[in-house]
């Protein structure tokens, strides 16, 4: 796979190459780049039915996304990744923590812990921000969030409430948006 990708960028080096048209070099880049990547439709499924977004190697890949999704909204604040953390809107532990008794009752036991891990209860948080953040419920959160430096975080309090369908909904609106943002014309 590793050698098939170099044969790819060597190939579309040689044909950038033997081209004087800035018009050309970028279809040759489109071509190859759409040739080896999977459709819109593809990243959309993917992103929301991947169930590791917090998880692993998953980690720095997810905060990449939510640091694209941000920069797509043309936000004036410069964002320095290694200082931002990735906070579960619905906490993980959510059916085992006493302390989140108003969030199990917002949400179905079953599938939780496959739900909470999506893109869509996933929220980019300052160190500052984080610090303060109490997790009790959503309530309690949306301060924090309303006031956050992040666009994306600020749009979690336009929410109503943070059930199964919200995360559903705001997993499908990020999914979207990270396609637009990305998507070749």
């Amino acid at each position: 796979d590793n050698r098939k990708q170099k044969d790819e960028i060597y190939s579309a080096a040689s044909k950038i190459k033997d081209t004087n048209n800035s018009s050309d070099v970028r279809q040759v880049l489109k071509s190859k780049i759409q040739k080896g990547s999977p459709s819109n439709d593809e990243i959309r499924e993917n992103l929301i039915e991947e169930k590791r977004m917090s998880m692993g190697e998953w980690r720095f890949r997810t905060r990449l996304i939510l640091v694209s999704i941000e920069e797509s909204r043309k936000s004036s604040k410069s964002i320095n990744i290694d200082k931002l953390h990735i906070d579960h809107i619905s906490p993980r532990n959510t059916f085992g923590n006493d302390e989140y008794f108003e969030w199990r009752m917002r949400h179905e036991e079953d599938g939780f812990s496959d739900r909470c891990m999506k893109i869509g209860n996933l929220a980019l948080l300052t160190e500052s921000e984080h610090s303060q953040l109490k997790e009790s419920s959503f309530s309690d959160k949306i301060q924090t969030y309303t006031n956050s430096d992040i666009s994306t975080t600020r749009g979690v309090a336009k929410f109503d409430k943070w059930d199964d369908e919200a995360i559903n909904k705001r997993t499908e609106l990020m999914a979207d948006e990270l396609i637009k943002y990305w998507s070749l014309p």
